[in-house]
């Protein structure tokens, strides 16, 4: 048998979540792909689904603010995790996550401008090097507060949030236990 660890949770304007709240590019693929297809073809089906979402693709402004530090601009993806793993996608390096620290990862992408930009962040996005570029923001807080431009709908675990023009995420540490191996 396991032992018990008590992990973190999040709170999307009050609503729970486990390890991921997100906006943006390819999050409608989370929830609009069928649980069938995520059965039988497992991370293939959120490339697919996302293939068919690139012309959907849109710059999206928001101002996020965290522990003194604000960050505003045109994002095409935004994400508020803890976790390691973000839709099977994109992934954070284990070092980088505590889900018991009471804090949380955000990781924002820049609109790019041009293919040199979208060529930046495809790499950074494959090598996990989430600090080695401008387009790429990576930083740790243990509450957001997200005001965006016109209402966006997120994720939260996979599953479809309405969006609002004012999102605070929080995190609340170590609230539920789950036994580890």
């Amino acid at each position: 048998t396991g032992k018990p660890k008590k992990v973190d949770i999040g709170l999307f304007n009050g609503r729970v979540f486990t390890y991921v709240a997100s906006f943006g590019a390819f999050t409608k693929t989370t929830y609009e792909t069928p649980q069938n297809f995520k059965n039988l073809l497992g991370h293939t089906a959120y490339i697919l689904g996302g293939m068919t979402s690139l012309t959907e693709i849109k710059p999206i402004y928001a101002k996020i603010e965290t522990e003194g530090r604000e960050f505003k601009g045109d994002y095409i993806f935004g994400a508020v995790s803890n976790s390691t793993s973000m839709g099977g996608l994109l992934k954070i390096n284990p070092e980088d996550v505590d889900m018991s620290d009471g804090r949380f990862e955000l990781l924002l992408i820049k609109f790019p401008k041009d293919l040199i930009e979208l060529g930046e962040i495809v790499n950074a996005i494959t090598q996990q090097n989430y600090d080695g570029t401008d387009m790429l923001i990576f930083v740790e807080g243990s509450e957001f507060k997200f005001t965006l431009a016109k209402e966006v709908d997120w994720s939260l675990d996979g599953e479809f949030q309405q969006g609002a023009p004012s999102v605070t995420i929080k995190n609340k540490k170590q609230v539920i236990e789950v036994i580890t191996p």
